[in-house]
Parts: C-alpha cells; structure tokens; sequence
C-alpha cells in the first residue's frame, strides 16, 4: 500500500472530551461548535490508544476550525442513523440535539418526522436529498426470456414468414385433396417432413401435381436460403449479445423476480420514504447497518447474487466513482421526498449559528457541498482498500462464471441443432436408398413379368 495512505493523512487525531481550537490557541477561538458524531465515524485504536475522527466531513469540521476559527469538540453518538420522534422521545443522534449535547451534524437531514422542532429551517437546501437505486448492471441469463429470439426481426417480417408458411401448407392441401380427396391433418405434416422426397421418382400420373410441388418446393428453398444469407447473422447476434439489464426506475423493482431482494438501512430516512412510497415491496426488504451497506459484503451480494440497494443518491454516485470499472448503476429515476439541511440545532445562540449558516451558504453557492458531499462517507484509506479487495473478488468470482453459464447455454442449443441436421440427413438417406431399392425391386418384377408374357407368347 501507498505510504501516502495513512489514518494520519485522511483522519483527525482526537482526545475525548478535549477541544480543538485555530493554530491550538485557545484565544484566537472566536466561536465553539459541539459537532455530534456517528458512531462508525469514530475510529478507536486498542493498539496504540488512538482515537481519531474519520468522516467524510472532515474537511468541512476543518473549514470550521480554521476558517471561522471556531474551536471545535466531538460528540460520538451511540448510534448510526438520523432518528426521529417516537412517543415524545427522539432516537438516533438527534438524541444529541434534544439533550443539548451538540451543536452541529456533518450530514444532511431531510426536515421530517418532526425534525424541524430540533433542527434550524433558516437555511433550507430543495432538492439535496434525493433516493436512488444503486444495482450491479448484470447479464440477463439466457433462459430468463427465450422469446428474446423474436426481437431479430420486426413485427411486418414475422408477418411476412408467416405468410409464407400458410402459403406452402395451402399448396400442399390443394395437392393433397386433389389427389385422393381428403384432408387429414397427419398428411400436411407428413408432407412437410417428406418433401424433400417429391422431387424424387414420381410417376407419370402425378406429373402435374409433381411439377406444382417442385415448383413451390424451388421457391421456398431459395427463400429460405435469401432469408439465412440475410438474417443469420442477426440471430446470431441476438443469441450472443450482451444486453445488460439495468434498473432505471422505481416501478422496475415490481418486475423483478421474487428472489431479488431490496438492502435498506434500518432507522433511515431513506428506509421511511420509501416505505411510506412502496409498502408492498417491504417483504422483500433486508437491513443492514449504517457501516455494512457499503460494505465489501454488500458489493458481493449486488454482483453475485439478486440484491439492489436503496440509497441516497450522493452515496450511491460516490460508490459508483470509486468503483470506476465495474458494472455499478444508479438509476435516472430518483424520489424527491422533501426539503433539507445541514443539522444545526435549532436553540444554538446567535453568536454561533450565523458563522455557520454563512459558512453553509457560501459553500453550497459556489458549488463546493458537491465536492464535500461526493466524498464516500468512509475515509479514503478505507475506501481505496476496499476497492482492491473488491476487484480480486470480481474477477476471481464473478466474471468468468457469467461468460461460463451463457457459453454452456448457447452451445446446447448448437448441440441439438447440430444433431436434428445429422439425424434428419441420415434419415433423408436411407429414404433415398430405401426407395431406389424398392424402384430396383419393381423393374425387376417388371423385367421378369415381360420375359414371362413373351415366353407365354412363344
């Protein structure tokens, strides 16, 4: 690994319960913030009795340390999720704003479930915490839709084959009820599975009807070579093409097999809002905590097996730029539940909520929140370690066996295609000869019955 890449480089080292202050002078603090902490986000060191601070927010806990000149102290909360009111009570790190406890959050809240009695409003951002499903862009099996064969031509050529087929069976029953009056349909197939056998010694009394056959016969045998020279390939490619299925809406999720199942995080405002917007897919909802959905595991389940993840969009657009190339998807359709905001508390004093809110404003009009929001929400230390462990995982796990399954599947069909050929030429043959010995038999009989009449006639 990079010497670069240290906790030191990419964590703050703190000492619970001790504040930080501008260039560690406690005079020029102009301002304090008590900044309340996730749990994950707090890294603790049996070994070397460190405890450092790894958020993505760190450069913006560093912009308030150095740039307001505020100092600043940590609060971890025991918990890993936002929270809201239940029974008069908040849960999650809001706890912290209810007890006083602190004074900022590092994340943005979506002004729900009573939030606005903690949270300040004054600054309020539209449209920032938006839902999205972030999936693995897989294969489709090749069993998943046989009827996908159907999609090399359009609907007016398929008409036009049809057409075609009813023509030559129309014939064949013309022929059939003017030889011997009747129609049966064993007779129509019969004579589509031997009519490569019309063309071969018929006798003078079924010149006519011979001529038709051959004549339909020569024609749709040159159609249907036309229609392979043409087409062939286009069946082909239809066969072996790698159409990815992607999963760009929210109503997609309802197409899904039943087997998929949907990863939420449990006390989240993404797990309410999209309770509350599709309760009827909440059976097939697994949780997992704040630390593990972006986890190695939970980007295993998303490629090997029928898992995708509902997550805010900021993170899920984060995990797909550290995880450049692979096959990761956010979708296009995403659910815009509400308002929402930097978590300042709403009874913080004027003298330090206005550098805040400044702060917050100016960042967010200049467009720097982006760059701090596409942080992923762990450390890069974590972040690039994870990347590799997860690129060993997909190309010793994944990938060969998904260019496996659909090789294996297309072949067996080669297989039998290859055997009807061979069974229906062999068959063809012992016809032909079948039916020169029965022609040797008969002049045979012939030869012997006219040596016979002229023996007689002698």
């Amino acid at each position: 690994m990079k010497d670069s890449i240290t906790l030191d480089k990419y964590c703050i080292k703190w000492i619970n319960g001790t504040a930080l202050y501008p260039n560690d002078d406690p005079e020029q603090a102009k301002c304090h913030i008590n900044i309340g902490l996730f749990y994950s986000e707090v890294y603790e060191n049996v070994h070397t009795n460190k405890t450092m601070v790894c958020s993505s927010n760190n450069q913006l806990f560093l912009i308030i340390l150095k740039y307001l000149q505020c100092s600043i102290n940590f609060v971890r909360s025991s918990e890993d999720y936002g929270g809201r009111l239940i029974d008069g009570q908040w849960t999650g790190i809001l706890q912290q704003f209810a007890r006083n406890e602190s004074d900022f959050i590092g994340h943005i809240f979506a002004i729900v479930n009573g939030r606005e009695k903690v949270i300040d409003q004054t600054y309020l951002m539209p449209n920032k915490e938006l839902i999205s499903i972030f999936s693995f862009t897989k294969l489709p099996r090749f069993y998943d839709n046989p009827f996908r064969i159907f999609e090399c031509f359009t609907l007016f050529i398929w008409i036009l084959i049809a057409l075609s087929l009813l023509i030559t069976g129309a014939i064949s029953s013309v022929i059939i009820m003017k030889n011997d009056r009747r129609l049966w349909f064993i007779k129509i197939i019969a004579s589509n599975i031997d009519s490569f056998s019309l063309l071969i010694g018929q006798s003078q009394r079924q010149l006519m009807s011979t001529s038709l056959m051959s004549t339909s016969l020569l024609f749709w045998l040159i159609g249907s070579f036309i229609l392979r020279q043409l087409f062939s390939n286009d069946f082909t490619a239809i066969l072996l093409s790698k159409q990815y299925k992607k999963i760009d809406h929210f109503d997609d999720l309802f197409q899904l097999p039943s087997t998929y199942r949907i990863m939420l995080e449990p006390n989240s405002s993404t797990k309410y809002f999209f309770s509350k917007s599709f309760p009827m897919l909440m059976d097939r909802v697994e949780y997992y905590s704040h630390i593990d959905i972006i986890s190695i595991h939970m980007l295993d389940n998303l490629i090997v097996d029928d898992y995708v993840l509902i997550i805010n969009t900021e993170r899920a657009l984060s995990l797909k730029e550290y995880y450049p190339s692979t096959h990761f998807h956010v979708s296009n359709d995403v659910m815009i539940p509400t308002l929402s905001t930097y978590a300042i508390r709403s009874t913080l004093d004027n003298k330090n909520r206005e550098p805040l809110l400044r702060l917050l404003k100016s960042l967010y009009y200049y467009g720097l929140m982006k760059y701090v929001d596409r942080r992923l929400l762990l450390n890069h230390l974590r972040a690039e370690a994870e990347d590799a462990l997860f690129h060993i995982v997909y190309k010793a796990k994944k990938q060969p066996k998904t260019v496996v399954l659909s090789g294996q599947t297309i072949l067996t069909f080669i297989y039998f295609y290859v055997i009807g050929i061979i069974i229906s030429f062999t068959l063809f043959i012992f016809e032909i000869i079948y039916l020169k010995f029965l022609r040797s038999k008969w002049e045979i009989s012939t030869t012997s019955e006219t040596i016979g009449t002229r023996i007689v006639s002698i």
